[in-house]
């Protein structure tokens, strides 16, 4: 039996690679999507079947930041309220250094809500298919280049390697970690690194519009996730598929 509410905690150091190697204009910020694995691994614990948790109606409100004076500690929240079957979240933060508070101003960083679904994933791709019939191959790091340009940077445990396969109709991304990430692959139920590179993915689409390639032109970064479900833990083979 599940219960109404669940409450928990942590803390994000300066020094944690996923903010020391995630930086948007010189600030080390948390992916908003690291959520996605924060909340579905925390649902494990708690007994929930993981490939039965769908997040939805993800909103990121304000990223959580981190400097050489203050790391954050983050607060989640989730609550079942009468007479729904779904709970719902907010995530919030506050500065925080060497064990204690140091500012009472709380950030409200994203809520969502957590559902539980009967039907889990079950659509499956032809992968080989899909490579031979692309139009064009790009490396991964052509699409961070763009991100480069917004000033938004990814550095080693935060960035993929891999390929990029180009066809009209589709994106297909086939990628893998850096050796430091993948060193960390067991501590995530879905690395950060994979949540983050394939909407990093997307950019390639720059490359195939040189019209778009100008000064004004700015790096995707998400705001609002609609619905989300993983169907197992991510393992060292990445595949990223955009249609």
């Amino acid at each position: 039996m599940f219960k109404d509410r669940y409450k928990f905690s942590l803390i994000v150091s300066n020094e944690d690679y996923i903010v020391r190697d995630h930086r948007l204009h010189g600030v080390c910020a948390v992916p908003g999507v690291t959520f996605l694995d924060v909340i579905i691994r925390f649902a494990k614990m708690k007994g929930f079947n993981p490939a039965n948790v769908e997040v939805r109606k993800l909103l990121f409100l304000q990223p959580i930041v981190t400097s050489e004076e203050y790391d954050k500690k983050v607060f989640i929240n989730l609550e079942r309220g009468d007479h729904q079957d779904y709970w719902e979240f907010t995530i919030k933060s506050q500065k925080y250094k060497d064990g204690k508070i140091i500012d009472e101003k709380i950030f409200n960083n994203a809520k969502g809500e957590m559902h539980l679904c009967k039907d889990g994933l079950s659509n499956k791709i032809n992968i080989n298919s899909l490579k031979a019939q692309a139009e064009k191959v790009y490396d991964m790091d052509d699409a961070y280049a763009f991100s480069r340009k917004g000033e938004l940077f990814h550095y080693k445990f935060m960035k993929l390697l891999g390929n990029v396969y180009v066809s009209k109709d589709y994106l297909l991304g086939e990628l893998h970690l850096s050796k430091l990430a993948e060193k960390y692959l067991d501590n995530f139920y879905l690395h950060p690194a994979y949540l983050d590179g394939c909407l990093s993915v997307t950019s390639i689409l720059v490359s195939e519009h040189p019209e778009i390639q100008s000064e004004e032109a700015k790096p995707f970064i998400p705001i609002f996730v609609d619905s989300f479900k993983a169907s197992a833990r991510f393992k060292k083979r990445f595949m990223s598929m955009l249609k």
